[in-house]
């Protein structure tokens, strides 16, 4: 077996290429290694050919494209930079490759750090600095300063030290192997040196912000005690021969500017001493200290997105465009409308479309803009070539008026200063070098000018419109508008954001000049000069309406792509499009044509001499596969581009090679497609962005780059036979593989005189999705693809028919009969999938013709799996279609019928038509009773009625009581009815002899049908059982016929549990769902809800302002009775008699007051009140509560319940406290939680007091005494645990409020013998009082926050709500009925009291006593249902 063979089996049995074992790559193989080169892959791969970078020519290519898989002989790898703009003259690469200067990086934006052993130690420049946040604060950093990083870093755990001004940036960090990180934020920090006098140096710089920069510097300490060091030097770093970590790097934006002209050597062979503005710095080698371990770092940045990339070759690629602006793209449009203006000599006057937000916020940009400007500078001492052509562009531009100069600066405005850059394109016929102006250079504030501006919309049609028109004209013309983006002028006004500083020789002062044109390099400024075109073809359409149309349609960007049909238009349009660009001061140069009698009216300054055009993208900054256009012969031509010479390919560089692939027509469409199925493969292997691709991948890749040399032979005609009077006709082709799809479109034109000429007019292709593991098919079917296929043609099709603007029969040809059912058929008989592709197919190709093709004579097949430029350039079909378009229609394939029942119905993926038996509503005989009974008779009689009415029956009618037999064919009756409604797919199935579906809810009851009844199969057929239980009827739970039966079987079981109701049914009915029925049904039962009642219940309302407002103490007070108790007088015989307490408790302070009272008249409780009143002071409110709330013998309850709810006792007591302009209160009858203080108070009292006497009976001073102490303990109770203070070892108590101590204290010691300057005053006194409401404030009243319950909202009762009022003292079936007649909402909305009318009279009570009965009209909407209890 040949060595080429034995690659091949390998890779097809995707084996190892170094062990030939399965599951691993080569480059992971721990194995050995070939013993001829040392590389990953086995000696029998070995081979010592090389391949050739150009491929042998070939007559004609294999009719099989063939693939010849051959290892390539490699040195060992290397370290290689690809995308370095500044060579790091510290990494040691073999082969490393310097892409031209004339292009940019085009890589992802990322920052390089390359690892390098040297044989010796190396000192880099380290300097220690002084950094300053924002708010002045200061810290010294250690500095490396790096020449070869374009960006400065700093370390996350430095930036965290200070506080800095955070920039939100984006940067993303690749170094050596899978090591990347990402900066998200970037700093901004001043920065001076560690030493005032060393310099005056002070710099504003932006870092971004990595986790770690790199390891200690230096590596290993060095001992500098040899070197004689002058004493007087200041060194930058005083500890450089130290390891230690570094906190920035500064790199080469900073890096030329720190250096001072002093340079010393240590030694002859030691380091360099180099003075900057931080002091010496030492670097360099150093001799006689060897080191281990060593690790040079240098860091390299580049400033292209990754995403550029893929856009660049993607864009390419669509064939919808988004057209709706967005917001700022109106406003942009808005701008230019109401701005823009022509002068004298009729040159458009444009505003920058700026946003006001963002400009305001610019800062100092002058002093970047003069630093950037020294770098040239210096780059002009070494190279005098590169100053010569940027000097006499920089003279142009001030000669041609662009630009002038200005002196001093603006005092009190906004300004920008541009800095600028060359940018060489030695390739380019008129100008050689451009200066660039970076309007994206930030400014001290962190905002640029292009981030102040608006981008606005693209104006013109896109390159492949142009492309396409640009094909049918049978002349061609091409130009290009001289410096379109100078014609265009910008307001006085404007210009202050356009300045540059500049001088011609080093020893001149720097000059500021303030450019007065749109300026390359602008956010703004392709907008701005592609919208004059526009409205110069706007408003020269009345003058030159051939020119306008011209300007206004086959202009991209600057550039001309536009022809005629004869040599006459061609004259007027070059006459005319002269004419109109020069009213607005444009000059169109370097035309050329096709024709050479069409030059002659161009004048010969204007021409173009160049044989070849390239045709790409304006705005392309890197060489591309172009689509070149040779004048002469009329013909398309390819080019191809420079590759990157590396020895490894990593995904990143075959993006690179991708991006550079430029065709906008897909004329070579099955060749680029391979990359795109090469990008496929790599995404579907995981590659990383910067590994190595496995050998056989990185030998396919460059076999396709050596094949894409045969593009150069290929020539494609430009004009496709189009013109007037010629009847034209599209023909799109589409198919698809496992791996790619693509749609092709041909122009078919025919003469006047019977000629037939058929040619390519463009081609797209998409590759086929990747395998989705997350969905049960996990890769789209071959029919799906197809179809994907004809929806991009589709797209396709209407992409060219808005670009040419032909209304021409339009053919379609696809190789799926598939295909062809689904297109033919509504999109409604399809899956979702299927349907949403062919409803837009449908819309898109409206009036076209959808036909099948043999896939021998599918040209869409060569793109769908792709072709090799040599094998491309011999394909006709591809180029001029099928040799059957030529001839007559009736010689095209036949059109044939699709047979759908051949087409398997997996594949054809209809969708499932449910048939019209849905579920109706229920019956209205089912409301007619509310019992089932009731509703069973009531059948049996409509029965009666229907049988005694016929006339047979006229002597033998139905009458007499009912019968149990004609209830059961009633309740018979009423099921098939509730069945029909609720199951009628099911009766339909069954009534088939089909089984019910997997997706009907009783499939595991295994239903059948018994007498046109569906009954329950299950698995009991062979019980003992009655006929009724073995097969009991299935009933519908949401059926009103199931809840009648739960009813009636829970009323004749007396109010039975769940449970029971359960088993009594299932004797003859089965109904789905039926605990949840049954539960709802007891929950409903209104006698089964009397037995056990729920009362309501409401958020706890707020504290009201009387217990937290402070007050002097017993000031507002509530009041309560509690008793009664024995005592007897000492009086010999004297017979024990009873007593009571009156309780009086301060709202605020919780101060109580306990007064004896001899009876419970009005009378006693005034006599205790006017008591009260005397030894506390008059209280301005009382409180009183007048519900039963005693326990005790029912007669003294009695009695107490009488007094106070008696008209006289209530008239006398108010009548009173008037007179005394005293306020009395009275809380809702029979609701203690609205008095909860003196219910607290109450049973305080008795708990002291009985476990203090006991059964004893007291004497009636033993009583008042015992009571007075009892008042002592309960004002002696803490109101609040103690504080956290150390000083304070003593409780806040009601007592600290009548006397400053509590009741219970020791008294306090006698100071009569203290000096009188020792003793309290007054002032001292109050200051006391005042620290007591302070702690009662602090402390007390926070601890009132807390809700102990009731801590949820509930909803609120509403009038006419029918309840039962809860009696303490009577079972529950005896608590009268009553009805809401008010509500009586709190402060806070809630209602807690209700007036409630009985049979009676009405009453006042709280929620709390109150149960809302579950009847129908409480549950209605209008009303909140009660709690549902499980």
């Amino acid at each position: 077996m040949r060595i080429a063979e034995r690659n091949e089996a390998v890779t097809r049995a995707k084996l190892c290429r170094n062990c030939f074992n399965p599951g691993h790559y080569a480059r992971t193989c721990e194995r050995g290694e070939c013993h001829h080169c040392h590389q990953k892959h086995h000696s029998m791969l070995h081979t010592g050919e090389t391949r050739s970078s150009v491929p042998n020519s070939q007559s004609r290519p294999p009719t099989q494209p063939q693939r010849q898989q051959q290892p390539q002989s490699s040195s060992a790898r290397s370290n290689q930079q690809t995308q370095n703009t500044n060579t790091a003259t510290s990494v040691n690469s073999q082969n490393t490759h310097t892409r031209p200067t004339t292009e940019q990086p085009t890589t992802s934006q990322n920052l390089v750090s390359l690892p390098v052993t040297p044989t010796q130690n190396i000192l880099l420049s380290t300097a220690l600095v002084k950094i300053h946040d924002r708010f002045g604060k200061t810290m010294l950093a250690r500095a490396l300063l790096d020449s070869c990083s374009q960006h400065c870093l700093m370390s996350k755990n430095f930036s965290s030290k200070l506080s800095f001004r955070e920039i939100p940036s984006h940067l993303s960090v690749q170094g050596i192997g899978p090591s990347q990180s990402v900066s998200t934020k970037a700093v901004t920090a001043l920065v001076e040196p560690r030493i005032a006098t060393v310099s005056e140096f002070s710099e504003e710089m932006q870092f971004h912000v990595l986790p770690k920069l790199t390891i200690s510097l230096p590596t290993a300490a060095v001992d500098s005690s040899k070197w004689n060091l002058p004493p007087s030097m200041t060194l930058a770093d005083p500890c450089f021969h130290e390891p230690g970590p570094i906190d920035l790097i500064i790199g080469a934006e900073y890096y030329m500017d720190l250096l001072c002209d002093e340079r010393q050597k240590v030694t002859s062979e030691g380091p360099t001493l180099q003075n900057t503005v931080f002091g010496w710095i030492v670097s360099g080698r150093i001799p006689d200290n060897w080191a281990s371990s060593v690790v040079s770092v240098t860091h390299v940045c580049s400033t292209a997105e990754i995403q550029d990339q893929l856009t660049k070759f993607w864009e390419l690629e669509t064939c919808r465009t988004a057209s709706t602006h967005s917001t700022e793209e109106s406003a942009c449009e808005e701008i230019f409308d109401k701005t823009t203006t022509r002068d004298s000599e009729g040159r458009f006057v444009v505003a920058l479309p700026k946003k006001e937000h963002l400009i305001s916020q610019l800062g100092e940009s002058r002093a970047v803009a003069i630093r950037r400007f020294m770098g040239i500078e210096r780059r002009f001492a070494t190279n005098p070539a590169l100053k010569e052509e940027y000097t006499k562009f920089i003279r142009e531009y001030e000669d041609l008026g662009h630009m002038e100069q200005i002196s001093g600066y603006s005092i009190g405005e906004k300004e920008y200063y541009l800095p600028h850059h060359a940018v060489l394109k030695p390739e380019s016929t008129t100008t050689k070098l451009r200066v660039v102006f970076d309007a994206s250079c930030r400014t001290s504030s962190g905002v640029s000018l292009n981030e102040a501006l608006m981008v606005g919309p693209v104006v013109q049609d896109d390159i492949q419109d142009i492309s396409l028109r640009f094909r049918l004209h049978r002349y061609a013309l091409v130009g290009d508008v001289a410096k379109m983006y100078r014609m265009v002028l910008h307001t006085e006004d404007d210009r202050r954001f356009l300045k540059i500083v500049w001088r011609d020789e080093s020893t001149e002062p720097i000059r500021t000049y303030q450019l007065k044109t749109v300026t390359y390099g602008t956010a703004s400024a392709p907008y701005l000069a592609t919208k004059c075109l526009q409205r110069l073809s706007e408003e020269g359409e009345s003058a030159y309406p051939v020119a306008a149309k011209v300007v206004g349609k086959d202009f991209y960007v600057d550039d001309m792509l536009s022809g005629v049909d004869s040599i006459d238009e061609g004259r007027l349009l070059i006459q005319q499009m002269i004419a109109l660009l020069h009213s607005a001061g444009f000059t169109l140069r370097k035309w050329n044509s096709n024709s050479g009698e069409l030059l002659k009216a161009v004048p010969e300054d204007l021409r173009d001499g160049r044989s070849i055009l390239e045709l790409e993208s304006a705005t392309a900054t890197v060489k591309t596969l172009g689509l070149l256009w040779e004048p002469g012969s009329d013909q398309f031509k390819f080019s191809t581009p420079l590759w990157n010479s590396s020895s490894i390919i990593t995904k990143r560089s075959v993006l690179s090679d991708v991006s550079r692939l430029f065709d906008p027509l897909g004329l070579v469409g099955p060749v680029v497609v391979q990359a795109k199925i090469f990008i496929q493969d790599l995404w579907r292997n995981q590659c990383g962005w910067d590994e190595a691709l496995d050998e056989n991948l990185q030998d396919q890749w460059r076999e396709y780059k050596r094949n894409l040399a045969g593009l150069d032979t290929l020539m494609i005609p430009r004009w496709v036979g189009f013109s007037k009077g010629v009847d034209v006709e599209f023909h799109g082709f589409c198919d698809a593989s496992n791996k790619a799809y693509g749609a092709c479109i041909y122009l078919r034109s025919v003469s006047a005189s019977g000629e037939v000429s058929v040619h390519l007019l463009t081609a797209k292709s998409r590759v086929a999705p990747l395998n989705n593991p997350k969905k049960a098919e996990k890769h789209e079917t071959t029919p799906r693809l197809e179809l994907s296929s004809a929806l991009l043609l589709a797209h396709l099709y209407e992409k060219v028919k808005n670009a040419l603007h032909l209304d021409a029969p339009s053919f379609f040809w696809t190789d799926s009969m598939i295909v062809k059912c689904w297109l033919s058929s509504s999109p409604s008989r399809w899956k979702q999938f299927v349907a949403n592709r062919v409803s837009e197919i449908q819309h898109i190709t409206r009036g076209g013709v959808w036909s099948h093709v043999a896939g021998l004579d599918n040209p869409a097949d060569i793109i769908s799996r792709g072709m090799t430029p040599a094998q491309l350039q011999y394909e006709k079909v591809w180029f001029h279609g099928p040799h059957w378009l030529k001839l007559e229609n009736e010689h095209w394939p036949n059109d044939q019928r699709v047979q759908e029942n051949e087409i398997q119905a997996e594949i054809l993926e209809e969708k499932s038509v449910t048939a019209a038996l849905s579920a109706v509503a229920p019956s209205e005989l089912f409301a007619w009773k509310s019992s089932l009974m009731e509703l069973a008779r009531t059948i049996v009689y409509v029965n009666r009625f229907r049988s005694n009415a016929r006339p047979e029956n006229r002597n033998k009618r139905r009458v007499g009581p009912v019968t149990s037999a004609e209830i059961d064919d009633a309740m018979k009756n009423l099921v098939r009815i509730s069945q029909k409604e609720s199951f009628p797919q099911e009766i339909a199935d069954l009534t088939r002899k089909r089984e019910v579906r997997e997706s009907s809810k009783i499939t595991r009851l295994y239903p059948e049908l018994l007498d046109g009844i569906m009954c329950v199969g299950g698995r009991l057929r062979h019980a003992e059982i009655s006929p009724s239980r073995k097969h009991p009827y299935i009933i519908d739970h949401r059926h009103p016929l199931a809840k009648l039966i739960v009813v009636y079987y829970h009323q004749k079981h007396l109010h039975a549990g769940q449970q029971l109701v359960i088993s009594a049914m299932r004797e003859r009915f089965w109904i789905t769902s039926v605990r949840n029925l049954v539960r709802s049904v007891l929950h409903e039962c209104v006698p089964c809800f009397r037995v056990r009642p729920q009362v309501q219940q409401q958020l706890m309302a707020d504290l009201p302002p009387e217990r937290v407002t402070p007050c002097l103490p017993f000031q507002r007070v509530g009041v309560d009775y509690c008793g009664p108790f024995m005592i007897r007088y000492p009086q010999r015989r004297a017979q024990p008699i009873k007593c009571f307490v009156a309780i009086y408790i301060c709202l605020v302070t919780k101060a109580v007051h306990l007064e004896l009272a001899a009876d419970l008249s009005t009378q006693g409780f005034l006599t205790t009140f006017k008591r009260f009143v005397a030894r506390r002071g008059k209280p301005q409110i009382v409180m009183c509560d007048n519900a039963k709330n005693f326990v005790g013998a029912r007669r003294e309850i009695a009695e107490l319940h009488n007094l106070v709810r008696s008209k006289d006792f209530q008239t006398s007591v108010v009548r009173s406290s008037a007179e005394e302009r005293i306020e009395f209160k009275f809380i809702p009858a029979r609701s203690p939680n609205f008095g909860g203080l003196w219910e607290s108070a109450v049973k305080s009292f008795k708990t002291l007091l009985k476990r203090s006497v006991g059964v004893r009976i007291l004497l009636y001073d033993e009583m008042q005494t015992m009571i007075i102490q009892i008042e002592a303990v309960l004002n002696s109770r803490p109101l609040t645990p103690l504080s956290n203070d150390p000083d304070d070892f003593e409780a806040l108590t009601p007592g600290h409020f009548l006397i400053q101590r509590p009741l219970t204290a020791l008294p306090e010691p006698d100071l009569d013998g203290v000096p009188e300057n020792r003793l309290s005053t007054w002032q001292r006194i109050e200051q006391l009082m005042q620290r007591i409401w302070q702690k009662w404030s602090t402390q007390y009243l926070s601890d009132l926050h807390n809700r102990t319950k009731w801590t949820k909202r509930k909803d609120n009762i509403a009038v006419g709500t029918m309840v039962v009022l809860k009696e303490d003292n009577l079972p529950p079936l005896k608590w009268p009925l009553a009805r809401v007649t008010e509500i009586h909402p709190g402060a806070d909305g809630n209602i807690r009291v209700v007036t409630v009318r009985t049979k009676d009279g009405s009453y006042r009570r709280a929620i709390s006593k109150i149960c809302i009965l579950p009847i129908r009209e409480n549950l209605s909407p209008a009303t909140p249902a009660p709690a549902e209890e499980d």
